[in-house]
């Protein structure tokens, strides 16, 4: 094999940011690289989340300094999101708004005639 172009700590933060890029589409604050649909799913988003921080748990020590505060940042910057989104609302489902569509389009009609 050839010399590694990446340390192991480089990988790890790879992969850190890689599943954190998922949490913050699963907490529906990016758009879906496949879809273009922003959208929440907020059981993924928390398993994602506790899989960082276990691993952030199981890395404790052996990181350098700079991608240990890297990650506590991360942790905490998407906990605190995702206590916020928590807060919100559901958005209404396709259903929901094909059924609102269609009582604004009648309460529409029934105002010109």
């Amino acid at each position: 094999m050839s010399e590694p172009k990446f340390s192991k700590d480089d990988l790890f933060m790879l992969l850190v940011n890689q599943l954190t890029s998922s949490a913050w589409i699963q907490l529906g604050k990016l758009p879906d690289p496949m879809s273009g649909k922003v959208e929440r799913n907020m059981e993924a988003a928390s398993l994602t989340i506790d899989i960082i921080d276990a691993m952030a748990d199981k890395s404790k020590g052996n990181l350098e300094k700079e991608s240990e505060k890297f990650l506590a940042s991360t942790l905490s910057q998407l906990k605190l999101n995702y206590l916020d989104e928590l807060k919100k609302p559901d958005p209404p489902k396709k259903e929901e708004k094909s059924e609102e569509k269609a009582d604004d389009s009648e309460a529409e009609t029934k105002k010109e005639e």
